[in-house]
């Protein structure tokens, strides 16, 4: 009893902070949640690309890159989304079929967008939760300047950081974010919504299609954008009343 009132104390205190960063914009998250993004879902519907395609604004792209392609050089992972691919099914027998990764715009730094204790949520934010992968990428012709980084507790790729030269010479830091594991629990929802529903749909049809075009990258991203906005709000009695009497 204890610990659900002070659940509560701390829900009632930060639920309504909560609401506002959640409307018109999409979590993006790990596997298991402890790092997290809420970005605004325009982001998703702007610009899809592949790759090497460059820009200040945001931009969402889908990879499949191993050492050897041509777009290793292009990638945040620089020639290790095929092989991550391989690595994220082994560990938690979840199938992708590229990498999908949506660049922040050009000013846009990691922690702006970012959850944490100071944003109502909780988790423990980047600094305690996101850790820089030490281990090379195994393309030889790799980004000056991409770090990447990835989850202490379920160990997947979280995001990265990379430096590009503007043509007057200068450096920027871009951020790319995976969004992967939110397009797999999209899916997953879709296909739930399909098999309680009565349109006669198969979950197999919900399932991410092959997102090696910008126009498929594009298709699923809509449907994830949809699916993540187009949620039930709580009740409206529920703004005014704590907690602490629900429970």
């Amino acid at each position: 009893p204890d610990a659900a009132t002070a659940l509560a104390r701390w829900q009632t205190s930060s639920r309504r902070a909560a609401w506002v960063q959640s409307e018109g914009a999409v979590r993006i998250t790990c596997i298991c949640g402890s790092c997290s993004w809420h970005v605004p879902t325009k982001w998703l519907q702007d610009q899809q690309g592949d790759s090497n395609h460059t820009g200040s604004g945001a931009r969402v792209t889908s990879c499949t890159c191993s050492p050897g392609s041509p777009s290793a050089s292009g990638c945040p992972n620089n020639g290790a989304c095929e092989p991550y691919i391989r690595w994220l099914h082994a560990r938690f027998g979840v199938g992708i079929t590229d990498v999908r990764w949506l660049w922040l715009p050009e000013g846009q730094r990691i922690d702006d967008c970012s959850d944490g204790p100071d944003r109502g949520t909780l988790t423990s934010g980047l600094t305690a939760q996101a850790e820089l992968i030490s281990v090379p990428p195994p393309a030889e012709n790799v980004a000056i300047g991409a770090r990447r980084f990835r989850c202490r507790s379920c160990q997947v790729l979280t995001h990265a950081e990379i430096d590009e030269t503007r043509a007057d010479g200068t450096v920027s830091v871009r951020t790319a974010l995976v969004c992967s594991y939110e397009l797999l629990r999209s899916a997953k929802l879709r296909s739930r919504q399909v098999a309680l529903g009565s349109d006669g749909g198969s979950p197999e049809q919900t399932q991410p299609r092959d997102g090696k075009t910008g126009s498929d990258a594009r298709s699923s991203f809509q449907s994830f954008a949809a699916a993540t906005t187009d949620v039930r709000r709580p009740p409206r009695w529920l703004h005014n009343t704590s907690l602490e009497e629900v429970v």
